[in-house]
């Protein structure tokens, strides 16, 4: 939605500064760009303000219509939450389920994996289990070492 940039690098997007509603007091032209149908959404004062803070878009048409800046550096965002409660555990009948019981989520795995990694790169799983981090890294094109001491392994020697 950002896909403006200023002189000073700046990412913005534009918003809309017409009036939902008929505003015969805040119908003005400016700068030669004529008002929308019902009317600015803001006063002459705040516009020129606005124009001297350089957040205002100028359409490269007569015909066009100025509309605010919004810079994405001015946005407060959401904090990402370090709970993942989006995430559910192995339910008692799912596919995935293999039966160990430290088992992981291939979902969670599948995020931690993407988000600490890139294609490539190894992932080193020193207590195997299941091999459900293996797996996952070995789906997201990523190289892994396992590390595993049950009795269940076959012997390389």
């Amino acid at each position: 939605m950002f896909r403006y940039t200023d002189a000073n690098g700046r990412r913005y997007r534009v918003d809309n500064l017409a009036s939902p509603n008929p505003r015969p007091n805040l119908t003005y032209e400016y700068k030669g760009y004529k008002p929308p149908e019902k009317g600015w959404a803001i006063s002459r004062e705040k516009m020129e303000h606005w124009d001297s803070e350089d957040r205002l878009h100028f359409p490269k048409s007569p015909d066009g219509r100025i509309q605010r800046k919004r810079y994405l550096d001015e946005l407060i965002g959401e904090e990402v939450p370090s709970l993942w409660d989006d995430i559910l555990a192995i339910g008692s009948r799912a596919k995935e389920r293999l039966g160990y019981p430290t088992q992981k989520p291939e979902a969670l795995l599948d995020r931690i994996i993407d988000a600490s990694s890139n294609e490539g790169d190894v992932v080193l799983d020193a207590f195997c289990g299941c091999g459900t981090a293996i797996a996952v890294a070995q789906q997201l094109n990523r190289r892994w070492i396992g590390i595993d001491i049950t009795h269940l392994v076959p012997s390389l020697y």
